[in-house]
């Protein structure tokens, strides 16, 4: 190839038609959902009076110490855990 047909290549690129195609025999597999979970990511609890994260996380969850995981859960309705209100609904993590 002289300095010619390269600098006309560099400036002209190949058409599509040029280009070398892939296989067509050869195809990914296809991708696939993943099984759906029979059980919801989380449920729901309706505050009542004198209620605290942790003790509805002991109710819900069978350990206080998970508190933080219901106020996570929650951050965009709760911004201070130390703030709920009887009727207020939480989502509980599962």
């Amino acid at each position: 190839m002289s300095l010619l047909d390269t600098f006309k290549k560099i400036l002209k690129p190949e058409s599509s038609d040029d280009k070398h195609q892939p296989d067509s025999h050869v195809q990914a597999p296809p991708v696939e959902d993943p099984p759906a979970s029979s059980e919801p990511l989380f449920g729901i609890y309706t505050v009542q009076p004198g209620d605290t994260l942790s003790k509805i996380a002991e109710r819900e969850l069978h350990d206080a110490g998970r508190w933080p995981e219901i106020a996570e859960a929650n951050r965009a309705t709760l911004p201070d855990p130390d703030k709920i209100k009887p009727g207020q609904q939480l989502k509980i993590p599962r």
